[in-house]
């Protein structure tokens, strides 16, 4: 805002030139789960938080079938916000 002396201001805007671009604006695509979804804790499944991000059971199952685990394997399975999947096993197989 600037003072014009007489003792109101003008609002100024910016031009649209100059606004910045949105995910809308680049036709991206959004997703409603941003923030991370804690698929298995203390080896058991949160099944809820499955269905509130659209995967199944069948999706879950190939995830670990690729790793060669079962669920009683995870100490803690998080999906992130970019998909990708964060395992914390409770025995770390760091000599095999």
């Amino acid at each position: 805002m600037r003072d014009t002396g007489n003792g109101r201001g003008t609002i100024s805007f910016k031009k649209t030139m100059y606004l910045p671009v949105t995910r809308k604006d680049l036709s991206l695509q959004t997703s409603n789960s941003s923030f991370p979804a804690e698929l298995i804790v203390d080896g058991e499944i949160i099944s809820e938080n499955l269905t509130q991000r659209n995967l199944t059971m069948e999706w879950l199952e190939t995830e670990l079938n690729k790793r060669k685990l079962t669920p009683k394997d995870i100490n803690y399975m998080v999906l992130v916000s970019n998909n990708q999947l964060y395992i914390d096993l409770y025995q770390d197989r760091l000599n095999q």
